[in-house]
């Protein structure tokens, strides 16, 4: 048993040394995953909502609106490292050029009676770098839906981000039935 041990650590350092040495060659660093997990902390802030103000024709009213990131597919990631994320996107990975699933949970406040206070986004946003990789600036472009008991919308998506994708103003256009509105929310948050 000891001898096998051994002999696996030799082949593990054999091993490292081959790959340092291939790395040295080609004058790369050595290039590992961030391996970023939730936390507790994380979701904590998590439940931190951005606020909304929504424009229906006639009227506006005041909401709350949080994201979730299902999944995210970087195209300018390191080819050597994973380019999916699910849950967690690091701000470089988003806003440096990505797309993604979202999902965005909102509650109304102030809404006509009977009207659904709650409704739920989802589609496909696209994340452009403007000014240094996105951390300066960066651009969204969404679509998808937006469903609101018993209505269902398409929605348009645009978006501007600036401190690292820390903050954010997007603005969303959605049709349902013969009305039309708009909302714009100020987008907080980090990952």
């Amino acid at each position: 048993m000891l001898g096998l041990g051994l002999s696996a650590t030799r082949a593990g350092a054999a091993n490292q040394t081959r790959a340092e040495t291939s790395d040295a060659d080609t004058g790369e660093l050595p290039v590992t995953d961030p391996g970023i997990r939730p936390t507790p902390l994380w979701a904590l802030f998590q439940l931190l909502p951005s606020p909304e103000w929504t424009f229906p024709p006639g009227e506006h009213y005041f909401g709350l609106r949080w994201r979730v990131t299902p999944l995210l597919y970087s195209y300018v990631t390191d080819r050597r490292l994973s380019r999916w994320r699910s849950l967690i996107a690091e701000p470089v990975v988003r806003h440096g050029g990505s797309v993604e699933w979202f999902v965005a949970p909102g509650y109304a406040f102030g809404v006509e009676d009977g009207a659904s206070h709650f409704s739920t986004r989802t589609g496909i946003r696209a994340y452009f770098p403007l000014i240094e990789r996105g951390e300066y600036l960066s651009l969204s472009l969404g679509t998808g839906i937006d469903y609101r008991h018993p209505d269902v919308s398409p929605i348009a998506e645009l978006g501007l981000y600036s401190l690292f994708g820390g903050v954010g103003i997007v603005g969303t256009h959605a049709r349902f039935g013969d009305f039309e509105e708009t909302s714009v929310r100020l987008q907080v948050g980090y990952f």
